[in-house]
């Protein structure tokens, strides 16, 4: 069957073919291009309609509404005088004079800033022609630059102090005038950095380069997105944390929210598998879904999250209290991250950026696995043949494979070999590592390429964005990666009142597979890889692995089978997995203002992504040999071979689509007047979300016509080497999903005498989720916030901390499970294997009275700074309280369910924190250092839970399975009592209150929960990071130390029932006790056989193997240089910046000394250090 005959595609789905690609490019370079060639900027209009109103609402209607700023010293603007002024759409230049006909300063405008200047001072400007003036004047030219990474600053003003003569900086920060004299002071200044004066005379005068250092507490305000609006975090009463484009780019990687490691405040990463990656302010929920809402340019994200290039992100906001979450509803009860992408402004002049860098990550360090030695495992093996334990193996009419030490055994028990063959050939498996050949032949350095181009500018009633961006990486284990990403993004202002913006995302992705990783090879599907395997021999040839008994698998079918052979050094050739995903996001926005104060937002987005996973397994992969051969059947006869499984390729194809439409209308009114500020909106959302794909087998595949062939997917067939009868299998799935969403909300802030704010929040969320009544399907949230600046009232003259603000803000939060339903869910599983007919089971059975989940979180904060920004940051305080959580609760066993349990909103859990942010001034001048520091604190505990059981069995374990134990955190540890070893090696506990080594009645239900000892929470409870940055001229060097303390861990030892069945072994085996007296320096048990199981489980779930997991770590340590042209005319750029970034350096401290990292267990690795090299420039 041809690849052609099947419906690749569904109704709605996205297909992009690279033909259709190649013609999308080059539309969306076109339309940059034409963007690129007509823009313009010339002048802006303005209205205003001001009666006796401070200067500054002037000062803030023309930021607004135009693309100019103003410059000004706020003690000049001590003497302004109210104005009174009223003009519709006039150009600027016409309105300036009449705003400051009547004011005690005049102004002037330098490319767009309106930089206002004492009265008396007449600004200068370059003469035309210069040399006229040369024989009695000099010409004085410069650039102005921060005196940390030397960006030049457009706009500062440079006064000649003789004369009160002043000269602004053009957009690349450089000065140009003639001094009328031979030498004079010249005082150059900027608003939010410490005015400089230097002495030109005619030796001094060109190329003047002046370095100004930032007063931050002058700094212009920070704004934070919270996914509606755009808000000044100076006037807001919630607790967010804002990431800005430079600290984003202190890392480097294809991922966004990776880059939030360690600089994200309030944020937890966890590298354990089984629990939430990323948490905000410690978890909110028992069972629900644990991970934050990702807002991308003002819709909740469902794509995946490689898709978003971080080349085009312009910065990250995390919502972290009620007053910051409750407008997102029922979705924000884990928080929320907010993501920006870059923008572009109206007369803009163009620009173009484009970064490029390319990282090598090292091999991962296989030596500081802890596995038993090769020596060890023979030693192991040769115990356990001699009580017989592989015999079943030997006779198993299942071929099961043996290592080649028991093979040895076997040969040497049977005869074939001598006892000094058998123990030369022992001695040399012992002195094999298969880490080596891991080290040798699998693993490689990894590379990563990046590159991205940026280019974007705007006109007065028009701005575009065009960004490209292009990833090429390749892994430690060869698995390729590519990513093409575009975007543009175009506003639009066809009058002074209607504002159109549209936006295309497109993205593609490619990822194969690569070599197997270490750890991941299994015999028999359930044994372990033995540590002397061999993957190639002493000329790097492959060598296979038996995956069933060596001699079976050489002579059966006399040759006529494939090769039943195993190669783990080349398999990986004949396997692969493509994985090509595909999406676009499209946006629609409208603004149209009305009446001054209003404005009407209306805003689409739509989402379509395609997932398609090929994993095609031809003819020499051992898959596909194995199955072919299972289901031969040979007439010994004719010699002839019937296949039931075509010989030929196996495809698994695996579609996943996901597409959503998101409509959103929104009023919006500001209002600001004398004393007075109200910001406010309300709107209203529907939102559908639909997830559907399909799966299924196609044999006897080939790549180059697309062909298949049939398979009898009813009769069964019997196994060639059991005689078993089973059906081949088809792989066929089908899935389809769709969740609605509709909501109502409302938010409003006022402020008084620019001091005082308080702010209001609701919203109201349905679904097509929960609850039959109305009341269940509709949840209502709201919140509530003050805040106060201390420092603005009159009663205030701190000189320590000029400024003081304190915050308060109540509310609520929700969050929502998509996966559980109201009604009753039944789940189509396919055709019944002996009967043919449709078999289906119930997913989840009707349960009415499900609702949201809800966060109640209070929170106290207060942020500061100390004279001249030594000192500045923020604490906060807060408390969350979840209720109405998803748990189990018993259901009446007459109801006739095959269960007794069933989720509902029964549970609750509450959790409190404080998270500290502090950034210091240590030194400033043209070397600098400053400090950035991070504490955070979260403990959580579950105050309502109901539990089926309380035998401790159910409770003991590595910190990864949720408890649900009222008092202690989601993910704790617990542990049976710990009595050491008896003087015959043994574990011994507690059992009925006595030291015993009674192994099943402690591992049994007789003990409980409360024989248990706590050890603590599994995960941190104290975490955060201290980043320094030195810069000395266009140098600068940062480095980042993060910690994490308060949490404990499992460590992982000898369980002899794996090492005996599974080959999993430890290290700790060498350590184990041998001998009397061995108790008193060893905790780990003796070997012993016949193995008990209990005893391992007692053990290993024991309190001696529970230890600290503090740990403090050299996260990354970055040095770049900017250079900036003193005259870019005669550079190809404006600004350029070569960096070198190293990353995963590794574990500074550790408060357990017996493992390399209490973060990765196991056959876990940890990242490997990561070496970054690239540049930036902005042309």
């Amino acid at each position: 069957m041809k690849m052609g005959q099947l419906p690749l595609k569904r109704a709605g789905a996205m297909y992009c073919p690279m033909p259709t690609l190649r013609k999308l490019l080059v539309l969306l370079f076109v339309l940059a291009v034409s963007h690129l060639a007509n823009a313009s900027a010339d002048s802006s209009k303005l209205s205003l309609n001001l009666r006796n109103e401070p200067l500054e609402t002037a000062f803030t209607s023309i930021k607004s509404q135009t693309s100019y700023r103003v410059m000004y010293d706020n003690s000049m603007l001590n003497n302004a005088k109210l104005v009174t002024l009223k003009v519709q759409n006039e150009e600027i230049v016409t309105v300036l004079p009449k705003l400051f006909q009547s004011q005690p300063f005049d102004y002037k405008i330098v490319d767009r800033i309106i930089v206002v200047t004492p009265k008396s001072v007449i600004p200068q400007t370059l003469p035309t022609n210069p040399a006229n003036n040369l024989l009695k004047d000099t010409l004085v030219s410069g650039i102005v630059v921060t005196d940390s990474a030397e960006v030049p600053l457009k706009g500062a003003m440079i006064t000649i102090e003789a004369t009160g003569k002043i000269s602004v900086t053009d957009e690349n920060g450089r000065f140009s005038f003639l001094l009328p004299m031979k030498s004079s002071k010249l005082s150059i200044s900027y608003i939010g950095y410490e005015t400089k004066s230097i002495t030109v005379n005619t030796q001094n005068t060109t190329q003047l380069k002046v370095a100004l250092h930032p007063i931050l507490a002058e700094i212009q305000d920070v704004s934070v997105s919270t996914g509606y609006q755009r808000i000044s975090k100076e006037r807001s009463t919630g607790s967010f944390t804002h990431l800005n484009n430079e600290v984003l780019n202190q890392q480097a990687g294809t991922n966004i929210l990776n880059r939030l490691n360690g600089v994200a405040n309030g944020v937890l990463f966890d590298n354990n598998p089984a629990r939430p990656p990323i948490t905000i302010r410690g978890l909110s929920t028992i069972q629900g879904p644990r991970e934050p809402l990702i807002v991308v340019d003002n819709f909740p994200y469902e794509g995946n999250i490689n898709n978003i290039n971080p080349n085009d992100i312009e910065d990250v906001t995390i919502l972290k209290d009620a007053a910051a979450t409750s407008i997102w509803g029922a979705r924000a009860g884990n928080g929320v991250i907010v993501i920006s992408t870059k923008k572009s402004q109206f007369n803009q002049r163009a620009k173009v950026e484009f970064n490029s860098n390319i990282s090598i990550i090292d091999k991962p360090d296989l030596m500081k696995l802890r596995p038993i030695t090769s020596s060890d495992m023979i030693d192991v093996e040769t115990m356990l043949f001699k009580n017989g334990y592989y015999d079943a193996s030997i006779n198993s009419v299942n071929k099961t494979a043996l290592s080649p030490a028991v093979e040895i055994l076997l040969q040497r028990r049977n005869g074939a070999i001598s006892a000094s063959d058998s123990a030369q050939r022992l001695n040399a498996l012992r002195n094999l590592d298969v880490r080596n050949d891991y080290n040798r032949y699998v693993y490689e350095k990894a590379v990563n390429q990046q590159y991205a181009l940026n280019i974007r500018g705007g006109a007065e009633k028009m701005s575009y964005l065009f960004s490209l961006g292009y990833d090429k990486n390749k892994s430690n284990l060869s698995a390729p990666y590519e990513r093409l990403t575009l975007r543009t993004s175009n506003i639009y202002k066809p009058t002074k009142n209607i504002q159109i913006t549209t936006g295309i995302a497109f993205t593609q992705s490619k990822t194969g597979t690569g070599k197997s990783a270490y750890g991941s090879e299994l015999i028999n599907t359930s044994q372990r890889l033995y540590p002397y395997a061999q993957l190639a021999d002493a000329s790097g040839n492959p060598v296979p692995l038996y995956m069933i008994r060596k001699g079976y698998a050489d002579t059966i079918g006399q040759g006529k089978l494939l090769d039943w052979k195993y190669y783990p050094l080349t398999d990986y050739q004949s396997t692969g997995t493509d994985n090509q995903l595909q999406e676009i996001v499209a946006n629609l926005a409208v603004q149209y203002n009305f009446l001054r104060f209003f404005s009407v937002d209306v805003r689409y987005q739509y989402q379509n992504q395609q997932n398609r996973v090929d994993n095609l397994r031809s003819k020499g992969s051992y898959y596909t040999r194995s199955l072919i051969n299972l289901f031969s059947k040979i007439d010994y006869s004719t010699g002839k071979v019937s296949y039931a499984v075509p010989n030929g390729a196996i495809l698994d194809r695996n579609m996943d689509y996901v597409m959503s439409h998101a409509i959103r209308g929104q009023l919006n009114f500001n209002y600001s007047s004398g004393k007075h500020a109200v910001v406010a909106f309300a709107g209203s959302e529907v939102r559908q979300i639909r997830n559907w794909g399909n799966s299924y087998r196609l044999y006897g595949y080939n790549e180059d016509n697309l062909s298949s062939q049939n398979v009898d997917y009813v009769n069964t067939y019997p196994n060639i080497m059991t005689g078993s009868q089973s059906i081949i299998p088809n792989n066929v799935d089908n899935a389809d999903k769709e969740n609605r969403f509709v909501s109502l909300y409302a938010n409003a802030a006022y402020t008084y005498l620019g001091k005082y704010t308080l702010t209001a929040s609701a919203r109201k969320d349905a679904s097509n989720l929960f609850g039959v009544n109305t009341n269940d399907k509709w949840k209502p949230l709201w919140s509530t916030g003050i805040s106060w600046n201390i420092s603005q009232e009159s009663f205030y003259h701190s000189r320590l901390l000029p400024y003081l603000k304190a915050r308060l803000t109540y509310g609520f939060s929700g969050n929502v499970d998509p996966s559980k339903s109201a009604v009753p869910v039944i789940n189509y599983v396919g055709t019944a294997s002996y009967t043919n007919y449709q078999a289906a089971n119930i997913l989840q059975y009707a349960n009415p009275e499900l609702r949201w989940e809800t966060v109640r979180t209070i929170n106290l904060g207060v942020d500061f700074r100390t004279k001249a920004s030594v000192l500045s940051g923020s604490i906060d305080f807060y408390y969350k309280q979840g209720f109405d959580l998803l748990g189990g609760t018993v259901i009446d066993y007459t109801a006739g369910l095959n269960t007794y349990t069933v989720t509902k909103n029964v549970a609750a859990m509450s959790g409190r924190g404080i998270d500290i942010s502090l950034t210091t001034k240590n030194l400033t001048g043209r070397f600098s250092w400053n400090s950035v520091f991070q504490f955070n604190y979260n403990a959580s505990k579950i105050t309502e839970y109901y539990l089926s059981t309380r035998s401790g069995a159910n409770f003991v374990g590595s910190g990864s399975v949720i408890g649900g134990i009222v008092g202690k955190p989601v993910y704790s540890l617990f542990s049976y009592q710990w009595r050491g070893l008896d003087k015959a090696g043994n574990p011994q506990g507690v059992f009925a209150g006595r030291t015993s080594a009674n192994y099943s009645g402690i591992t049994g239900a007789t003990t409980t929960l409360d024989d248990l000892v706590y050890g603590g929470s599994a995960i941190p409870t104290l975490f955060g990071s201290l980043t320094n940055i030195f810069s000395w001229k266009g140098v600068t060097l940062t480095a980042n130390i993060t910690y994490k303390m308060g949490h404990y861990f499992r460590k992982e030892s000898i369980n002899y029932n794996s090492l005996f069945s599974q080959y999993a072994g430890n290290a700790d085996f060498s350590n184990r006790w041998q001998k009397p007296g061995d108790e008193s320096i060893t905790y780990v048990p003796a070997m012993i056989y016949p193995n008990v199981t209990t005893r391992d489980n007692f053990y290993n779930n024991s309190a001696v193997l529970v230890r600290k997991a503090d740990n403090i770590r050299l996260q990354f340590v970055n040095i770049s240089y900017d250079y900036l042209p003193l005259n870019s005319k005669r550079m190809p750029f404006e600004r350029i910046q070569f960096f070198l970034m190293t990353s995963n350096l590794g574990i500074l401290w550790k408060a357990e000394k017996e493992v390399p990292d209490p973060e990765f267990q196991g056959n876990a690795l940890a990242p490997s250090k990561t070496i970054t090299v690239g540049l930036k420039a902005i042309f």
